[in-house]
């Protein structure tokens, strides 16, 4: 997972690095400066934490 503040989406990349899989996360779904992402995957959330409001934002992942 990787954070576009600028963008404001968190964006799914392949293990190296170099593809993008997915755009997982975008200003819709109420992200706004994303500076920090991490995956559970114990609980299969996507946890965000943004630096404009500081608040931390918990989506729940769906599978496709």
């Amino acid at each position: 997972m990787v954070c576009g503040y600028w963008s404001s989406t968190i964006i799914q990349m392949d293990r190296d690095g170099r593809q993008r899989l997915a755009q997982v996360v975008t200003e819709d779904d109420g992200v706004t400066g994303p500076i920090s992402v991490f995956y559970s995957k114990h609980t299969g959330s996507i946890i965000v934490g943004m630096m404009n409001n500081n608040d931390i934002t918990v989506f729940k992942a769906v599978l496709e």
